[in-house]
């Protein structure tokens, strides 16, 4: 209900205060990701080095990449929070595991609430291959972008050589663009025929511009570039504020 929602995003804007300054950063994936796994282990790796630069972890409270996370920040000494599906916690009648990867651990009833607060109050979000929910959570951060209803950070898309967000991008790059050349479709080279929908702009491509392939650049350093690009980027809006 609204009265829900509304209580939720209070709560959600509460507990971020008891934060201050301290920058955030979301991570989400799959949480059917097994521990151990490839991602599972990058995406805790991750959490580690963002949380010895200072930042806050931000997940979903689940288990999988969002128990990674929560897991490599709490090794970093930061803030480790997360944000449940009350109702999905209770539709699968589901134990969390995860409380002990926690320091700040809320359940929110509505799912709208508890997008809201994954997405609203990070500095960046890095994001790991997953299925409908992660889908969900990715294309509506998107889609606030793309609308101005939120500020534009970085976000970063995980994939090792068998791709996923590759992919994806091929997909919205045929699929959802303009026809970029002014000839016929079959006079136009194939890498620039587009569907010509034209559902995004070329611009909103920028979105989704940053795609980190762990098997290209290395397990430890394809994580520190992560790190490095979103420091890069916090010290550019500080740059702003001085």
């Amino acid at each position: 209900t609204i009265r829900e929602a509304t209580k939720d995003i209070r709560d959600g804007t509460k507990l971020f205060k008891k934060l201050k300054t301290m920058p955030i950063v979301t991570i989400m994936g799959s949480a059917r990701e097994s521990i151990g796994s490839l991602f599972y282990d990058h995406s805790k790796l991750t959490a580690k080095m963002l949380g010895e630069e200072g930042y806050g972890v931000l997940t979903g409270g689940g288990s999988g990449i969002m128990r990674a996370a929560n897991e490599g920040a709490m090794e970093a000494g930061t803030r480790s929070i997360g944000i449940q599906s009350g109702l999905l916690k209770e539709l699968r009648k589901e134990q969390s595991p995860d409380d002990i990867y926690t320091d700040l651990m809320v359940a929110k009833l509505i799912f709208f609430s508890r997008r809201f607060l994954l997405l609203t109050p990070s500095l960046a979000h890095v994001i790991y291959p997953g299925g409908f929910g992660t889908f969900d959570e990715t294309f509506e951060l998107l889609m606030l972008m793309q609308n101005g209803i939120v500020d534009e950070v970085p976000i970063f898309f995980v994939e090792d050589n068998k791709k996923y967000w590759s992919d994806l991008t091929v997909f919205i790059e045929k699929h959802m663009m303009k026809q970029v050349c002014d000839k016929k479709e079959d006079q136009c080279p194939e890498d620039r025929r587009r569907s010509g929908r034209g559902y995004i702009n070329k611009k909103d491509l920028n979105f989704l511009k940053n795609i980190i392939n762990i098997d290209e650049l290395g397990f430890d350093e394809s994580a520190g570039e992560i790190v490095k690009n979103i420091e890069r980027f916090r010290r550019k809006l500080l740059s702003f504020i001085d």
